[in-house]
């Protein structure tokens, strides 16, 4: 998916002192939490805190990993398996180190629509597992056909299978 940068966004990309800014909102436990990789930001008037967050290996905006420190409520979290299912997006700003911190949605770049497939506690860190929401452990996934699956059936259908009479469902 190609992607097109402002004028502004292209000359922080070029200049030398280049950081992207790294922002994530997920939901670890339910709760929207509002983190972010470089200080306080404002993106889109919401208010993304500082909180030791290392996002790593996005590939292809299919999968990523986030590293941030332990707390009791997200170790109480991941020991219940309360992560399960929350939703996690990560975006990245081109920014310049002399910039303000506010930015708006515009500037941003969605580098990740996710879901957390896994959660782990290690030592002082907790490492999080996000895979994009169209490849979030279905029975199938859901945007990729087989090129053997020329027909589905519609909701409703009734599949004589050994014995046993099964009714299709649409699922959600």
């Amino acid at each position: 998916m190609p992607r097109v940068l402002t004028s502004t966004q292209q000359t922080n990309v070029d200049a030398a002192a280049t950081r992207p800014v790294y922002v994530v909102a997920w939901e670890h436990s339910g709760v929207e939490e509002l983190l972010s990789c470089a200080g306080d930001i404002i993106l889109d008037s919401k208010v993304y805190t500082a909180g030791g967050l290392n996002v790593g290996g996005i590939q292809d905006g299919r999968s990523a990993t986030i590293t941030l420190p332990a707390t009791s409520t997200r170790i109480a979290e991941i020991q219940n398996n309360a992560w399960r299912g929350g939703t996690c997006k990560i975006y990245a700003v081109p920014a310049s180190p002399s910039d303000s911190g506010i930015y708006i949605a515009a500037e941003s770049i969605l580098m990740m629509n996710g879901v957390i497939t896994a959660s782990r506690f290690r030592g002082e860190t907790i490492s999080v597992n996000i895979i994009h929401v169209n490849l979030d452990g279905d029975y199938s996934p859901r945007d990729l056909l087989d090129d053997v699956c020329n027909h589905i059936p519609a909701p409703g259908t009734q599949i004589l299978w050994e014995g046993d009479r099964m009714t299709l469902e649409t699922r959600r």
